[in-house]
């Protein structure tokens, strides 16, 4: 078959809720389903039809055993997300499910989001009248990964200087920044921006406490990370800095995180905006054709082992 996709590639497709994928995404995913698109208004919660054989879904969607169990025609799963934290990878090998993810689709847009939030803070007022500037002032960023090295970057090409803390240690051609210890970031920076999953290792009470004490702008944009929302709640309103989360990052803790002086929650996702949104589309449609193209070309059995595919 020379890895041509067969059609229709899937005999029923889910959308789980959430989503917003364009139209034209909904389109090609009705293309590749033999059955209509089953789309559920909940989930979890929601029962899927026996008959789905793949499901696309976000980094929110719980696909645990408990789901992966009710759908006994299950073979792919595709996440429009980088994130696939919240599938039991255990469960899909067992099953010879394939788990794709997107990649770097909103490094960009993130990154934006990050200046537009530190050139917001210094233009508010303060009753002195006038607005502050990026130049001369310090960003510290918790990790250095593709968002975190476009961040740097923009930062320093407006004047700022930058730092950078890993919890791994200094890594290989940081580029425009230097590396300092956790403290010295989180206490002595003008902005802290959170770039990895490994973030808590870092911003944990005692972190928070120390960037809580400064003059800081903490700003909160990834996904996924286990922020300790707990102990910011607790140590946040003893000190002088400001926070700011997107709506993501918030985790659904909107209110009471606008409870708390000095925090403010942006109404959205920091990597949502109209180029990220085609690219995060794009990628999904390929992931699903190209394992459309794979199973074409490599026919199912039960001795078959399917990769779980996810990027870092």
């Amino acid at each position: 078959m020379n890895g041509a996709i067969p059609s229709p590639g899937f005999r029923h497709i889910a959308v789980l809720p959430g989503l917003d994928l364009r139209a034209d995404t909904y389109g090609a995913l009705r293309a590749l389903s033999a059955a209509p698109l089953a789309e559920p208004g909940t989930w979890p919660g929601a029962r899927l039809p026996e008959s789905v054989d793949a499901v696309i879904g976000g980094w929110h969607h719980d696909l645990g055993a408990t789901e992966l169990a009710a759908l006994p025609a299950l073979r792919y799963i595709g996440l429009r997300s980088t994130s696939s934290r919240r599938v039991d990878h255990a469960a899909a090998r067992a099953r010879g499910i394939t788990v794709t993810t997107i990649d770097r689709y909103a490094d960009n847009a993130t990154a934006e989001f990050v200046l537009a939030a530190m050139l917001t803070h210094l233009q508010r007022d303060t009753g002195a009248g006038l607005a502050g500037e990026l130049r001369g002032r310090t960003l510290g960023l918790i990790g250095l990964g593709h968002v975190g090295r476009r961040v740097a970057t923009a930062a320093s090409g407006l004047g700022m200087t930058v730092r950078y803390h890993h919890s791994r240690g200094p890594v290989a051609d940081p580029g425009p920044c230097a590396y300092a210890c956790a403290d010295e970031l989180l206490g002595g920076s003008d902005v802290v921006s959170i770039h990895t999953p490994a973030g808590r290792a870092v911003v944990d009470g005692a972190g928070l406490r120390t960037a809580a004490a400064a003059d800081t702008l903490l700003v909160v944009t990834t996904i996924g990370v286990p922020f300790p929302f707990a102990e910011f709640a607790a140590v946040w309103p003893t000190g002088r800095a400001h926070a700011v989360f997107d709506l993501v990052a918030a985790a659904g803790r909107r209110p009471e995180l606008e409870a708390l002086p000095r925090c403010r929650v942006i109404a959205r996702y920091a990597g949502r905006t109209r180029e990220a949104v085609a690219a995060g589309d794009r990628q999904l449609l390929d992931a699903v054709r190209g394992h459309l193209r794979t199973a074409a070309v490599q026919p199912r059995s039960g001795d078959l082992r399917t990769e779980v595919l996810e990027h870092p």
